[in-house]
């Protein structure tokens, strides 16, 4: 040792898979199946609490990068996010995400899909993901680079909510019928970054009034501004509409202007309820019934689907009726 060295704090040498198997008793394999929770492997309930105990008691983490390259692939799942305008969702959303990956060995790695971009395409030929997931529906040019690589891709809002849309539907459509409103309308956004999820909500509405034998539903997109609003509000009074479901709370506040302009009532004249249950319905004239989700609830629900297609195991997920609440107010 040099003199240079003299003195140095020599570092611990990192625990390794094969001090865990030691200590535990098993083989460097069953540590392995244990740490990566490996679904097609059955290890007694006895051996998984040795193997995690003696991992804690060591301190042992795995080494992903060592892992991850023994495996071929970058241990990268790619979160693209088309919408720069993530909101609440899309941040709890990244957020787990981050979390749980690195749970199980994986990294989330966040990237702007903007239109004429190659940022998105580039990174999966370079970066080569285990998976790519989106909470939007992800360009033609992206779509097709992942197909060429072969690599799975999982649009957790469309995958892990598709029953979530028609609860929400359903606990719209129920509401105003118990209220006595038979005639329904639809109020959609025209802003395209929705597009696809206003779609999917007014559909749900659309099943919910198809089932319980009421009219056809009466559909209309609202400009942000409320420009056309009395216009399309007074066009559904004349036709005999009696309350409107919103996309969200938001474009029930279009809608709301457009009942004052046409010079109508709230709801004496034509009920109104939202979903999103957003704070801003709190201070609508009169405040806006909405429909109302469960945050965590649906968070863990997203996360639990994308592990499932990666082939991990999870626990038991909520399902979409536990995830749904109404919240009555002056509006209906």
């Amino acid at each position: 040792m040099s003199n240079a060295d003299k003195g140095r704090e020599v570092p611990a040498r990192r625990p390794t898979s094969a001090d865990v198997a030691k200590r535990a008793n098993v083989s460097r394999a069953t540590v392995s199946y244990v740490l990566n929770n490996t679904s097609s492997q059955t290890i007694s309930a006895k051996t998984r609490e040795e193997v995690l105990k003696a991992a804690a008691e060591l301190g042992y983490r795995p080494n992903l990068a060592a892992r991850n390259l023994a495996a071929g692939d970058s241990g990268t799942v790619l979160n693209v996010v088309t919408d720069p305008k993530l909101g609440e969702f899309g941040t709890a959303i990244i957020r787990q995400l981050s979390k749980v990956l690195t749970s199980y060995g994986l990294i989330q790695s966040v990237i702007f899909d903007e239109p004429g971009s190659k940022a998105v395409v580039n990174a999966i030929n370079d970066v080569r993901p285990v998976a790519v997931v989106s909470q939007t529906p992800l360009s033609r040019t992206a779509m097709a680079a992942l197909t060429k690589a072969r690599i799975p891709h999982l649009n957790i809002q469309s995958a892990a909510l598709s029953a979530l849309y028609l609860t929400v539907g359903d606990a719209q459509v129920a509401h105003l019928i118990s209220r006595g409103y038979r005639r329904l309308a639809f109020a959609m956004p025209t802003a395209q970054d929705d597009r696809w999820l206003a779609t999917a909500r007014c559909e749900a509405v659309r099943a919910a009034t198809a089932s319980r034998g009421l009219d056809e539903l009466l559909v209309a997109e609202l400009a942000t501004d409320g420009s056309d609003a009395r216009q399309i509000v007074a066009g559904w009074h004349d036709a005999g509409v009696e309350a409107v479901c919103a996309f969200n709370d938001r474009v029930a506040l279009i809608v709301q202007h457009g009942i004052r302009a046409a010079g109508l009532r709230c709801p004496a004249d034509l009920a109104l309820i939202g979903v999103d249950a957003d704070p801003i319905g709190l201070v609508a004239d009169p405040a806006l019934t909405t429909i109302a989700f469960d945050q965590g609830g649906l968070v863990g629900l997203s996360l639990d689907v994308l592990l499932q297609a990666l082939g991990y195991t999870t626990g038991d997920s909520a399902t979409a009726s536990t995830l749904v609440s109404l919240v009555q107010r002056a509006s209906t």
